[in-house]
């Protein structure tokens, strides 16, 4: 009887000691691996063209690993139309060796200088935004196929994916201007066109900054379009681009309607004897002579060369 029930004790404790080795020799070893950028000031979901920037591969919860990580390896997924790979960054005793990385495929191997046994940042993976992008884009880079070894045997992972988003910014609207050396272009007005002037010969001479197309839209009194063979008349109104707006004022056409005329005169006339009172663009047409920019009021000299106009002794230029 003795005998039987040592041998039972001893079958008993041979196979409790199977299961045992059995269980420990089919315990997986996982942990997980996540990509995140590296720096926090980095938004990944706003990257620009040309823009780089840096993913940590961090390494997390691990399981059943106590003689700790050596060695990874993995699978590097991207959209090469979108990001260029700029390299690994080696931090933490992990580094990439010569000959580890496989551009052509993406598979690569980095080790430890000693096991990793914590959960933390493994290393920094480079990447640049291609300048060549010319559009919103959304895509991911992956980590898959994650491997690790070391004194545990072999550690399974999860796929590490993080997403990207490329957006096109937006180009600041620059200020739109208009120069000319022949006119004058102040306070809202734009002077000294010389009499008979059309909207093709005032094109000749300005020159327009950020303004699509050279768009300059010239409406008259009435609120009709001008064509480019129309003549300029003082009053209308000069549109530039999307934000100016000049009033026109032609040197002599005092009255508006494009020509100097006896109305012109007698305009100027009651003007100087204070009956009527021009302004704005009909008084800067008045000042023939120029004086007014030396503080002298329209007068005499100004009617003189009107007159001097009707009669062809005067060509105003």
């Amino acid at each position: 009887m003795k005998i039987k029930k040592t041998v039972t004790v001893i079958l008993l404790m041979m196979m409790m000691l199977l299961q045992f080795s059995f269980v420990s020799a089919n315990t997986t070893r996982t942990m997980d691996v996540t990509l995140k950028s590296a720096n926090e000031a980095v938004d990944l979901s706003q990257l620009t063209p040309g823009a780089t920037f840096e993913l940590v591969v961090h390494m997390d919860n691990f399981q059943n690993i106590e003689k700790g990580i050596r060695y990874m390896q993995a699978q590097l997924e991207y959209d090469k139309t979108i990001l260029e790979y700029a390299g690994i960054i080696a931090q933490n005793g992990w580094e990439l060796k010569d000959n580890s990385f496989n551009e052509a495929n993406g598979k690569f191997i980095v080790d430890s200088n000693s096991p990793v046994t914590t959960a933390g940042d493994a290393f920094k993976m480079a990447f640049r935004v291609k300048a060549s992008v010319e559009e919103d884009v959304s895509t991911t880079i992956k980590l898959k196929g994650i491997e690790a070894s070391g004194g545990d045997g072999l550690i399974l992972s999860n796929d590490a994916t993080v997403a990207i988003n490329v957006e096109i910014p937006e180009e600041p609207d620059l200020p739109e201007s208009i120069t000319s050396t022949k006119y004058e272009i102040a306070n809202g007005m734009i002077a000294k066109i010389i009499p008979g002037t059309t909207v093709k010969d005032f094109m000749k001479n300005v020159t327009t900054e950020n303004v699509d197309n050279d768009a300059i839209i010239f409406i008259n009194q009435a609120g009709n379009t001008l064509n480019e063979n129309d003549v300029i008349a003082t009053g209308m109104t000069i549109k530039v681009g999307k934000t100016l707006e000049f009033t026109a004022s032609v040197l002599g056409d005092v009255d508006g309607d494009g020509q100097i005329t006896v109305n012109d005169l007698a305009k100027v006339k009651l003007h100087y004897i204070a009956d009527t009172s021009l302004t704005g663009a009909y008084l800067k047409a008045a000042d023939v002579d120029g004086q007014m920019e030396d503080n002298q009021p329209v007068g005499v000299n100004d009617m003189a060369r009107i007159k001097l106009v009707l009669i062809n002794l005067f060509e105003i230029k």
